[in-house]
């Protein structure tokens, strides 16, 4: 591998630990402010993305909205998270 290809998968590393770590920060602000949450904070509480949360689950969470801004209830994104919980099935059981 040469100096120019280990300083590219460095900044590409560098990059991918920058947007874990904004992800981050977003949970840690939604856990610590008001229980209230835009698009981008209830996606990181919960886990996922803005696009994926907000594209396959905003129809199913509870949310208020006034003009094109959606507010999520921090309440509301935990009961919809236990139920759509998944148990993982058993195999193999040996008695």
């Amino acid at each position: 591998m040469t100096e120019q290809q280990i300083i590219k998968k460095l900044l590409r590393n560098s990059e991918r630990i920058e947007q874990q770590l904004a992800q981050i920060r977003l949970q840690l602000a939604a856990k610590e402010s008001s229980p209230w949450m835009t698009v981008e904070e209830a996606a990181a509480y919960c886990g996922y993305s803005k696009s994926a949360f907000y594209n396959r689950y905003k129809n199913e969470i509870p949310h208020h909205q006034r003009d094109t801004r959606m507010m999520f209830h921090r309440e509301d994104l935990d009961e919809w998270m236990e139920r759509n919980k998944k148990t993982p099935a058993v195999t193999g059981a040996n008695t």
